[in-house]
């Protein structure tokens, strides 16, 4: 791949562009990147550990990454220890290499040490490490090339936990393989095994989940099957005791859908009733005890669920009228029913009537109304609920100057809106942008990142002065820009790096115009400095440049500058980019909400 001046040649552009905290990249339509700014970890892709002050063509990650190409090949960088980038190496690698012998990749999957091809035809090539077997090669061997799976020809897909490996098949079969501690691969034991072991009694898995100690499988006929850890009786076989095969969920028989909290599940079943298993403590499984239990059950009073969404420690569901019932853990008043009684039975939430979606954390709760609004209620420390206090709420109340909504996702301290456009998160602060073009800001305002003129913070959405035709926005740690309608920019907050483009360093409590843009299609903002993709497929940053991040050769923070001029045509399609940081790809069954509201 090389640097930005010698491999693309006249005519790329840029399709999009993304910023780290020390370093930013730019996607092209010939489907390269170029990086710049911060390459202490080799997060450039250029060969070299040097921060980089000029753009150049590269995809990269952090510690190991991956990368299907259109023609089926794979490529991968990074941390190559035990030979996780399949390029006949333990060698790291800056850039990446291209993973010998794989010509036909449909998808991969990343271990903590260890990676996972399924190709086109069913097959299954792994590569790296191997010391519980999770190559399923037969050995114990590292492998810093791809070896074929043994007796895996029809994989439909594939689920890596930290150091064991599962393919689901055609025939609804599982076969999984590596470490089985716990009895996670289901075959019966809890040997390690080196070559995929079938998953006794799985025969009609329509979907599979890995977990670091236990493994589920949801079945055609509605019931379920989990096999490894059962400290909390979240198998739900009815006992605390791992299992080494799989044991049916008691009770589940025609489950639609499922969702895990922090250590209890549900499963949403096919007439809108709802029974939950494992821990609860706080009576999160809604059966009217604090018994924790193996077994499922039902939870009291609920007949007509149209979704469920589960917290840590509390549960509620949306019923088909749009009323909303909760049970469970009600220390900050997140169950509604004013009171701050935990309770083992769903209670009604007071006052709700109409609501189209519900949201979840463990502290506090929201819902999405008919009408666009949207009312919350739970702890309020830090202003979450958008009314205009700190204090919890055991009542709803509705978020202040929210009247065309349509959807809500919750944090784990602060609450989000977003109507037909989009909303966005800062460091400390939140925005919305509506549909008439204008914006709303909350939340820390000490460098008056919220726009309304002041630096005082707000637990209730302000409107950002002098915007009234915004198309997108993007916040920093404590700056927020928009794109208006016409390509210009407007930014304000803090200003210290020069961030906000207006030829200044003052922090700015109003939208100033961010000098010299005026064809901006795309903005995108890093902690500390800003950019904006132009028509001409052109970028041009602004503000710190300590590492290099504005990538105009220096290190000087600067105004807005052009960088990188390239046009070239469209070479790939589809990059799929999997970043490794010692996590295993999310399972197909959801975790915590069903049906989540639209998160922008």
């Amino acid at each position: 791949m090389g640097d930005c001046t010698d491999t693309l040649g006249s005519g790329s552009t840029n399709t999009s562009i993304a910023l780290g905290d020390r370093h930013s990249c730019a996607l092209l339509t010939n489907g390269t990147m170029k990086c710049w700014g911060s390459n202490y970890y080799g997060q450039l892709g250029d060969g070299t550990y040097t921060d980089r002050t000029t753009p150049f063509c590269v995809t990269g990650g952090t510690q190991h990454s991956c990368a299907v190409l259109t023609n089926g090949t794979m490529k991968c960088w990074g941390r190559n220890n035990h030979g996780q980038l399949g390029d006949g190496t333990t060698s790291d690698s800056t850039t990446p290499v291209g993973v010998s012998g794989i010509t036909t990749a449909r998808s991969i999957a990343l271990g903590d040490r260890h990676s996972c091809a399924l190709l086109t035809d069913g097959t299954m090539k792994c590569w790296g490490s191997n010391a519980n077997g999770q190559l399923g090669d037969g050995t114990t061997t590292d492998s810093t090339t791809p070896v074929g799976v043994s007796g895996i020809t029809t994989a439909r897909s594939i689920a890596l936990g930290d150091r064991h490996s599962c393919a689901l098949l055609t025939d609804g079969t599982m076969k999984c393989w590596g470490s089985n501690y716990y009895g996670q691969l289901g075959d019966g034991t809890t040997t390690d095994s080196t070559t995929p072991a079938g998953v006794l009694g799985i025969t009609t898995a329509t979907s599979i989940a890995l977990d670091s100690r236990h493994s589920c499988a949801l079945l055609t006929d509605g019931t379920m099957k989990c096999w490894g850890s059962n400290y909390y009786g979240q198998l739900g076989d009815g006992t605390t005791n791992d299992r080494s095969t799989p044991v049916g969920v008691l009770g589940i028989t025609t489950a639609r859908s499922i969702a895990l909290g922090g250590t209890h599940s549900c499963a949403l079943l096919t007439d809108g009733t709802m029974k939950c298993w494992g821990s609860n403590a706080n009576g999160q499984l809604g059966d009217g005890t604090i018994t924790d239990r193996s077994t499922s059950v039902v939870v009291s009073g609920i007949t007509t669920v149209r979704s469920i969404a589960l917290g840590d420690f509390h549960s509620c569901v949306l019923l088909t009228d749009g009323t909303i019932t909760c049970w469970g853990w009600n220390g900050h008043g997140q169950l509604g029913d004013g009171t701050t009684t935990d309770s083992t039975t769903p209670v009604v939430v007071s006052g709700i009537t109409n609501a189209t979606s519900i949201a979840l954390d463990s502290r506090h709760s929201c819902a999405l109304l008919t009408n666009g609004t949207i009312k919350c209620w739970g702890s309020n420390a830090d202003g979450q609920l958008g009314d205009g206090t700190t204090s919890d709420r055991s009542t709803l109340v509705v978020v202040s100057s929210i009247t065309n909504a349509t959807s809500i996702a919750l944090g784990g301290y602060y609450s989000c809106i977003t109507n037909a456009t989009s909303i966005a998160l800062g460091g400390w602060h939140s925005c919305a942008l509506f549909t008439d073009g204008k914006m709303k800001c909350w939340g820390s305002n000490g460098s008056g990142q919220l726009g309304d003129g002041t630096t005082t913070d707000r637990s209730t959405p302000v409107v950002v002065l002098g915007i009234t035709n915004a198309t997108i926005f993007a916040l920093g740690e404590g700056h927020s820009c928009v794109l208006l309608t016409d390509g210009t920019m407007k930014c304000w907050g803090s200003n210290y790096y020069g961030q906000l483009g207006d030829g200044t360093t003052n922090d700015r409590s109003t939208p100033v115009v961010v000098s010299g843009i005026t064809i901006a299609t795309s903005i995108a903002l890093g902690d500390r400095h800003s950019c904006a993709l132009l028509t001409n497929g052109t970028m041009k940053c602004w503000g710190s440049n300590y590492y290099g991040q504005l990538g105009d050769g220096s290190y000087v923070t600067v105004h807005p500058k052009p960088i990188c001029r390239r046009h070239t045509q469209k070479i790939y399609q589809q990059i799929l980019l999997l970043i490794h940081q010692q996590q295993r790809d999310l399972p197909p069954i959801t975790r915590q909400v069903f049906n989540p509201p639209q998160i922008l």
